[in-house]
């Protein structure tokens, strides 16, 4: 595809903000889930919670670990979705392909990450990694996000310019 301006980019960044959303819940509730101790509740069963499709509602530990499991569940079918339109509709776009080729990847090691967390019984180390691959993910998703509005605005793209090299530049 050309470079037009929008050129397909809105559903892109509409995607990517939802996703980028739903990652800033999900860490959010994340953090729900340790501060209670939530993160055993569902014992060290994965995906399962105490070896069942869904949670006791009577166990408030259960139903917090199982809403982390189910804004995941979200975020994974965000991500996919975004990763199928830039492979579809923005494959010969690097600019905007790569980042959300990216965000693939990393949500393919979140969901590991995730398991080994829990297999671990939230051993502090698997948390840190886990919380910092999360970080890296809503990092990426963002710059999707700004580069699809670098694209709708018909932004002559320079690399470390604009909005995503702003992003970088304040440490990002």
């Amino acid at each position: 595809m050309s470079h037009r301006t929008g050129d397909g980019a809105q559903g892109y960044r509409r995607i990517a903000m939802i996703a980028a959303a739903l990652t800033v819940g999900l860490i959010t509730l994340g953090g729900v889930v340790r501060i209670t101790g939530s993160g055993m509740g569902c014992g060290d069963h994965w995906p399962l919670c105490n070896g069942r499709f869904f949670p006791r509602l009577s166990d408030p530990l259960e139903v917090i670990e199982w809403s982390h499991r189910w804004v995941a569940a979200m975020v994974s079918a965000t991500v996919v979705c975004l990763a199928a339109i830039a492979w579809r509709r923005h494959r010969a776009d690097p600019y905007l392909k790569r980042p959300a080729i990216a965000a693939l990847a990393l949500l393919i090691a979140q969901v590991l990450l995730g398991a080994v967390t829990v297999k671990l019984g939230t051993a502090a180390p698997a948390v840190v990694i886990h919380l910092g691959n999360a970080m890296l993910l809503l990092l990426v998703l963002v710059v999707c996000s700004l580069r699809a509005g670098e694209r709708l605005r018909g932004d002559g793209i320079v690399p470390g310019r604009g909005p995503t090299g702003a992003l970088f530049a304040s440490g990002f």
